[in-house]
């Protein structure tokens, strides 16, 4: 009997092994990682691109970097821009996600993001595809955007977690992700912008 039991034990334990691996997050270390920032870390990156021969003004935080790794033999970036009208105040919010990678060009124009309410399908604009360089391969960099309303962002701001985002071509997934910390840098940017400037 003890025999018989200890079969039945191994057995037990070699039938969890392959969920527990099928289950593990290949962006938790990334996560971990992004999530270390706060807002003001993300406020000093933020940038402001304006003119007087300019009618829209653009608030930004590309230069808030990404931390790497999350992208096998490859880069990705993903951003959120905003265009405020300098006459009228009104304003338009974009997710803006770049991908850099070697083999094939994958075609990326299938997309999905992350809100407490669900996934939220979308098909990204492309902005560019360019051909970086080529050895024995090639490397290319593919760029698109998503319009998101104010709404959908001031719920991952309050929401305290990564927001997520998806997108499909020919080739594998690409999975990225954003600090909420971040989306609340470019809110209060907006905020302090069109406060200054007596837009509403």
């Amino acid at each position: 009997m003890k025999t018989i039991a200890k079969i039945a034990l191994a057995a037990a334990a070699l039938s969890i092994t392959p969920v527990a691996v099928a289950q593990s997050d290949p962006m938790a270390k990334y996560r971990k990682k992004l999530m270390e920032r706060g807002e003001a870390d993300y406020a000093r990156a933020v940038t402001v691109l304006d003119d007087d021969m300019e009618t829209i003004a653009i608030i930004s935080t590309e230069r808030a970097g990404r931390t790497k790794g999350h992208i096998p033999m490859g880069e990705g970036d993903v951003m959120l821009r905003a265009g405020i009208n300098k006459e009228t105040g009104a304003t338009l919010f974009q997710i803006t996600a770049s991908i850099g990678y070697w083999g094939d060009w994958r075609f990326y124009s299938l997309g999905s993001y992350s809100t407490p309410a669900g996934p939220v399908g979308v098909t990204p604009r492309v902005i560019s595809r360019d051909v970086i360089t080529c050895m024995a391969g090639c490397k290319y960099q593919e760029t698109v955007a998503v319009d998101v309303d104010i709404q959908t962002l001031e719920l991952i701001a309050a929401s305290g977690e990564p927001w997520r985002f998806r997108f499909q071509g020919r080739g594998p997934v690409w999975n990225e992700e954003m600090n909420p910390a971040e989306v609340k840098a470019l809110l209060a940017a907006v905020s302090r912008y069109k406060a200054g400037r007596g837009l509403s």
